[in-house]
């Protein structure tokens, strides 16, 4: 490799095209990148977005880590009585 050069590497890209739900007409789809993987969910710094923007898998997935997150501090809680008792 050259000094100053940078190679790109097609297996860490990705491309997302965001389209309206109200949208009531078809919309042209660009031509598909070669090598590109076409996605339809994308995470951003930590938030989790649809090709349509919803942000309704984001707001299950939160939901699903702090349900994790009490069940572990229930267990730690009932772990901390028995000690004590």
């Amino acid at each position: 490799m050259v000094k100053g050069q940078l190679r790109v590497n097609l297996a860490k890209y990705a491309k997302i095209i965001f389209v309206s739900k109200r949208q009531k007409f078809a919309t042209q789809l660009p031509l598909p990148i070669q090598n590109i993987a076409h996605i339809k969910v994308i995470k951003i710094l930590g938030v989790t977005f649809t090709n349509s923007l919803s942000v309704a898998e984001h707001i299950q997935s939160v939901f699903n880590s702090c349900a994790h997150t009490l069940y572990a501090l229930r267990i730690l809680q009932s772990q901390v009585w028995q000690s004590l008792n």
